[in-house]
């Protein structure tokens, strides 16, 4: 009788002292709660990454692609988007990105077409009188490039239609292109001509040969031989050369047919979407986007 009792006492001291914990932790969660230790601030996005991140979804938009297109750009955006990119910091009002994030938001529900063009228009009219600074520059990735050409085949008709409409005003002929650069060079001081030439040559010779890269590499040596050329004349040496630099430019574009041109600018835009480091955000959206759409229709 004395051992029971002596168990009883020793049990009830346990449950005693274990309840005694459970207060003493229930009420130091109580004090963390009123500690006025702030909450975690959620994470800010910078200007050029919220820039990047809508033009992604306005390429997607612009493309219409459907369900299965976004999962396989998805899946491949982990290898193909540009990574570990030191940018400057974007300069802008506080007007400018509050209206990116609308326009952001409005496309990642991709829900109201009208509001998406009437808030685009919005920024397009602020970002004309303000010109803000943004680092928002893509460099197309190797393995975006190798994606590119896979993607083309996927387009439907009606998507590549859809996307040459949207860009009808800034497809431009390889011709056209260099003999306008040839003028625009020589107006450049030295230092803008070094950070120019380049982007210029790259430009020229994807709309004249696509993305291979050493195809592309040899047709830019070219370009850029000519530019220098252009560069080093004086304005008269210009002018009376004029038809023996067009001749020179003709030789570099060559004779690439209306269709080998439009295909290669719609690849290098697929392959500097696949580059862009925020098109995992911008796919994922859409793809919610297209589940809830789903679940809301079906019966």
């Amino acid at each position: 009788m004395i051992r029971s009792a002596l168990s009883l006492k020793s049990a009830f001291s346990r449950r005693s002292t274990g309840m005694s914990l459970a207060i003493l932790v229930g009420l130091a969660q109580v004090q963390n709660c009123f500690s006025g230790d702030p909450a975690p601030a959620p994470k800010v996005i910078s200007l050029n990454s919220l820039s990047m991140e809508v033009n992604a979804l306005q390429m997607l938009h612009q493309f219409n692609f459907d369900k299965e297109q976004l999962e396989k750009l998805h899946q491949w955006a982990e290898a193909t988007v540009q990574k570990d990119a030191t940018r400057k910091a974007g300069k802008a009002s506080k007007e400018y990105r509050d209206k990116l994030l609308a326009v952001r938001k409005a496309m990642q529900d991709a829900k109201d077409g009208g509001l998406i063009q009437s808030l685009s228009e919005d920024l397009n009219a602020i970002r004309e009188k303000e010109k803000p600074v943004l680092d928002d520059r893509v460099e197309v990735t190797d393995a975006a490039g190798k994606r590119a050409g896979e993607l083309y085949r996927l387009l439907k008709p009606r998507q590549l239609a859809n996307y040459l409409g949207h860009i009808a005003d800034e497809v431009a002929d390889p011709l056209e292109r260099l003999q306008d650069s040839m003028e625009q060079v020589r107006a450049l001081n030295e230092e803008e001509w070094k950070e120019q030439r380049d982007e210029i040559a790259v430009d020229i010779s994807q709309i004249i040969v696509g993305l291979d890269p050493a195809r592309s590499k040899g047709v830019g040596e070219q370009v850029v031989s000519l530019l220098v050329r252009a560069r080093g004349l004086s304005k008269d040496q210009f002018e009376k050369q004029q038809a023996e630099l067009e001749k020179a430019a003709r030789k570099i574009t060559g004779d690439a047919s209306v269709e080998e041109v439009l295909r290669h600018h719609v690849e290098v835009d697929l392959a500097s979407l696949l580059s862009n480091p925020r098109l995992p955000q911008a796919s994922r959206a859409l793809l919610k986007s297209l589940n809830d759409t789903n679940l809301e229709t079906k019966p």
